[in-house]
């Protein structure tokens, strides 16, 4: 569902005794639909670095919507679904089935992961 779009206005002179005629102008106006805003979130309990004393990370998310962490019930028949980039953002397609893995959780490994990397999650309900 798509909350937010922007619109581009541009106006051009056409008045030949105007002083700006032949001159163009632009803005850019954004609206946007705060009537139910969903707001995803990756908790990490654990940190987000994964130092010697520390072999693995949980991360789970979270949706809040209209500022209130929606309960467990929320996740019911959705799929959660888990990509990794390498630290050029490149995505890991070999990472999980096809490059996702899915569940509300995942668990990584230290093994995973090679310098740094950046997850996201995509909820499909």
């Amino acid at each position: 569902m798509l909350n937010f779009e922007s619109f581009k206005c541009e106006i051009k002179d056409t008045d030949t005794a105007s002083g700006t005629y032949n001159t163009s102008v632009s803005d850019i106006i954004s609206f946007a639909d705060m009537s139910d805003p969903y707001q995803v979130e990756i908790a990490t309990p654990q940190g987000t670095t994964l130092t010697s004393g520390l072999t693995s990370t949980t991360l789970t998310v979270n949706c809040w919507q209209n500022g209130a962490l929606l309960a467990d019930t929320f996740f019911t028949g959705a799929t959660c679904k888990w990509r990794k980039f390498n630290k050029l953002g490149v995505q890991d397609t070999a990472w999980g089935t096809a490059g996702i893995k899915t569940g509300r959780s995942i668990t990584v490994a230290r093994d995973e992961i090679t310098v740094a990397a950046t997850f996201t999650v995509e909820i499909d309900k």
